[in-house]
């Protein structure tokens, strides 16, 4: 690490070093002829380590050298009070006077110096290290017009002549001119950015569901700041929520399919509008929601229409409203239709969870576990896809084939389920509508600038896709 001490110009002597104290090194020149020194130190460290204590440390001006054969006096010193003097342009004076900035740190490796203060940075540019940023007024200069415009120009205001504002648009793709949103946040007391919590994001409903919600906060003009929580609890929840408000955003989406998120929300009292996603009906905060009972009902009546007596259920963690609507769902269905209502297998959404239920469901086809009083295996709706990869496996590990023995349906309608062996008929779930929709409430509320609770309930039906696992062709 070299520090660059840009305070002062220390000239090169014996009496000057031990007025300033310990002075290991002194390298006088243009920023450019250090940046070509650092390049090459670790060869040049040898001959420093020679002469100086510590051949790692430089103080280094920002400005031109002053080298003098002889003392000069110390600034703070009687010489100082001489009034006319104090003026003098000296080579001292005028080469080693006080500057504002404060120290600059520099990083050397064997081949780059990376360089961090910006006054450095601004002397280099066109030759060694990074250029200055591009500012709105150097926009302005290039397009020939003034600040104001450029300004109306971003903000799409419509009093602008096209051929003014091709010329702004021109001159912003030349210099790479990128708007400083903090500075318009400070104007316009607007950030534009909407937070996002997502629990569970590596499971492919909630990460799928943010996807849907990113993409339909561009398109309204907002960007998404996001915070995920791999394990859900109540803390995790108002630190995620606190972060979001600390960042500034307008309002916030937060997907919370666990009961306990639910609790913990409806006791928040936050200064904007909040939306939710698959939060259920007891909630007093809008809520956007693919009916989830609507399409466990669907997979288990076409399983039913298919001439099963009754179909099993892999379902999802307990927890989780999405598979407690989805069980609720497959239990009605069959209770309607008077079918015995057999004992949910319990899973975690992973493929390993539906592989273990699988192996019990295949263990009772193969013992006959119907004349023992259970009924009788044939048909299994699966609260996820993934859960349903475990239980094809299972099958076909078993020698069950998949719809002749045992027909499945799965829920989500991940990519990769069509090519499932065989495909796998499961239930759709429109994650860009469900982005959709959720935005638009939210900004709608921005809107309307309420913050105060209500129950709101934008439903999506989902749809049912047929394929070969549920079905002999």
């Amino acid at each position: 690490m070299i520090e660059v001490d840009s305070r002062w110009g220390i000239p090169d002597s014996t009496a000057t070093r031990a007025m300033y104290g310990a002075v290991d090194a002194l390298i006088c020149g243009y920023t450019a002829d250090l940046v070509r020194a650092f390049r090459q130190w670790p060869t040049a460290k040898a001959s420093f380590a020679t002469k100086f204590v510590n051949p790692d440390l430089l103080l280094i001006p920002r400005h031109q050298p002053a080298r003098h054969q002889t003392p000069l006096p110390h600034p703070s010193r009687s010489r100082r009070k001489r009034g006319p003097a104090q003026a003098r342009t000296g080579p001292y004076d005028r080469e080693c006077r006080a500057a504002s900035r404060p120290l600059t740190t520099l990083s050397v490796s064997a081949n780059n110096v990376a360089i961090t203060d910006r006054s450095l940075m601004s002397q280099t540019a066109g030759r060694t290290g990074p250029r200055k940023a591009p500012t709105m007024s150097d926009v302005a200069q290039l397009a020939g017009v003034s600040h104001q415009t450029v300004s109306r120009v971003l903000s799409d205001h419509p009093n602008v002549r096209e051929s003014t504002r091709a010329d702004v648009l021109r001159a912003i793709g030349q210099l790479g001119y990128r708007r400083n949103s903090s500075a318009r946040a400070l104007v316009t007391r607007r950030t534009l950015t909407l937070g996002v919590v997502a629990c569970n994001p590596t499971l492919f409903g909630p990460s799928s569901t943010l996807f849907g919600l990113e993409e339909a906060a561009r398109d309204e003009g907002y960007m998404v700041s996001a915070v995920t929580l791999r394990r859900y609890s109540a803390a995790a929840l108002n630190e995620a929520i606190d972060h979001l408000s600390d960042w500034g955003v307008e309002g916030i989406v937060v997907i919370v399919p666990h009961r306990e998120a639910v609790t913990a929300l409806s006791e928040l009292r936050l200064p904007f509008p909040v939306v939710t996603v698959e939060g259920g009906h007891s909630l007093p905060i809008p809520v956007v929601s693919v009916d989830q009972w609507l399409g466990a009902r669907m997979a288990t009546s076409h399983l039913l229409a298919a001439g099963h007596r009754t179909v099993w259920h892999v379902a999802g963690p307990p927890s989780w409203l999405e598979a407690e609507a989805r069980a609720d769902g497959w239990r009605s269905v069959l209770e309607e239709a008077g079918a015995v209502v057999p004992p949910p297998i319990q899973g975690d959404w992973t493929p390993l969870s539906g592989y273990r239920a699988g192996q019990e469901l295949a263990g009772r086809v193969t013992a006959g576990a119907a004349g023992r009083g259970s009924p009788e295996v044939t048909a299994v709706f699966v609260a996820n896809d993934q859960m349903a990869l475990g239980v094809l496996r299972a099958f076909r590990e078993a020698g069950l084939s998949v719809p002749g023995h045992v027909a499945i349906a799965g829920f989500d309608d991940i990519p990769e389920a069509e090519f499932f062996t065989p495909p796998l008929t499961t239930v759709r779930q429109d994650f860009t509508a469900l982005g959709q929709a959720s935005i638009r409430l939210l900004i709608s509320r921005l809107g309307s600038g309420t913050t105060e609770d209500d129950d709101e309930r934008v439903v999506i039906e989902p749809r049912l896709i047929v394929r070969g696992s549920s079905t002999l062709s």
